[in-house]
């Protein structure tokens, strides 16, 4: 008999874990819970919709490039609308003389990066004047069709059994007795109680308060981060690719005849209510007028806060938890939550069938390698 799987949380991460399971033939077996009224509300609907996978943590990049690989390439017939606008991506870096970024090396062996020089950055894209010194290109990086890849992942998952189900809010855990308990269940906030053999947490700002209620004091840190959207601009070409300026923390691309902007802001938070920090307004302005002078009068049209959930070592946690038997982690994906969310959904689904990725890959997202606390229930 095959294993009653329970995920919590349905943004990208829980959707596409869902999907996969369903590909693995366990769809009949699964349930998603999402507390909210719809899919995909909080840091999957919040976020900049950026494929980007030249970061600094090796299994990050990995999972990013395979989602990228994902994206251009779906299986067939999972969507009949592409997925990925490749408008490409300009990165600016650092200095002359400083080491080179940790994410060069793979990036060329996968022939995805070329340096670029000044006159090539600004053929390219000739509205950005970063301070970073090396720029990079990546062609194949760019904007995901969030909200097709979400109902794609979400009805395919239906079709093939799974059962979501919005408007679901776990209030607590159910554990076996005696000295080693194991986890068995959920209780939800109208009183019903749900089996399971496995429990996925995969709630993304709430995954450390979920797992507070077992005693489990994780090192996550729920972060917030804005992003604007300005007004309509004649000036702003619509094939212009993103641009990131990691020395100075902001980037952009283009957004409904403007610019979607974010000063790579960053404050620590509790998930509810998230309020945006009228002061970060003052730092977008003074970011885009140094950064991107030719669009530094557009004015704000949107200004949102969204969600940020942040491990030590700036990957996700994948894979069953340290301590709690039944338990599996699909969380704490930072800012790389949309790069990184369908090859980590996955990979997540062929642990629980009981096969086995990457022995480097797990040990590098194994829940275990970072400190957390559990305590007797």
């Amino acid at each position: 008999m095959s294993q009653r799987i329970l995920i919590i949380g349905g943004g990208m991460a829980g959707t596409s874990l869902a999907w996969w399971l369903a590909e693995s033939g366990a769809g009949r077996h699964t349930v998603l819970l999402e507390r909210e009224g719809l899919l995909g509300q909080h840091a999957t609907g919040q976020n900049a919709a950026i494929l980007r996978s030249a970061v600094a943590p090796w299994a990050t990049r990995v999972l990013a490039h395979e989602t990228g690989r994902f994206l251009r390439q779906p299986p067939a017939g999972f969507t009949d609308a592409p997925l990925l606008n490749e408008r490409g991506l300009v990165l600016a870096e650092g200095a002359e003389g400083d080491p080179l970024p940790a994410w060069l090396d793979d990036h060329l062996e996968w022939n995805m990066v070329e340096p670029i020089k000044t006159s090539r950055q600004r053929q390219l894209a000739p509205h950005f004047h970063p301070e970073g010194e090396r720029c990079w290109w990546f062609p194949g990086a760019g904007e995901i069709e969030v909200a097709r890849l979400l109902e794609r992942f979400a009805s395919g998952a239906r079709r093939a059994g799974v059962r979501l189900e919005t408007g679901r809010e776990v209030r607590d855990w159910i554990t076996s007795g005696g000295p080693d308990p194991r986890l068995t269940g959920v209780r939800l906030a109208d009183g019903e109680e749900l089996e399971a053999d496995v429990v996925v947490i995969a709630a993304g700002a709430w995954a450390p308060s979920l797992a507070a209620r077992l005693s489990i004091a994780t090192p996550m840190r729920v972060t917030r981060r804005h992003l604007m959207v300005s007004a309509p601009a004649r000036d702003v070409c619509p094939e212009w690719p993103v641009v990131w300026d990691d020395r100075a923390g902001l980037y952009a691309r283009p957004e409904s005849s403007g610019l979607l902007v974010s000063a790579c802001d960053i404050s620590e938070v509790q998930p509810e209510p998230l309020k945006a920090d009228p002061d970060v307004r003052h730092l977008l302005a003074e970011k885009t007028l140094r950064l991107l002078p030719s669009c530094g009068d557009l004015g704000m049209a949107h200004f949102w806060p969204g969600l940020r959930t942040l491990t030590d070592d700036d990957a996700p946690w994948l894979g069953a938890d340290a301590q709690v038997e039944g338990l599996f982690w699909l969380a704490g994906f930072g800012g790389h939550g949309m790069s990184a969310c369908a090859a980590a959904g996955r990979m997540a689904a062929a642990m629980l069938c009981g096969d086995s990725p990457s022995e480097e890959l797990q040990a590098a997202l194994d829940p275990g390698r970072q400190t957390a606390v559990a305590v007797p229930l």
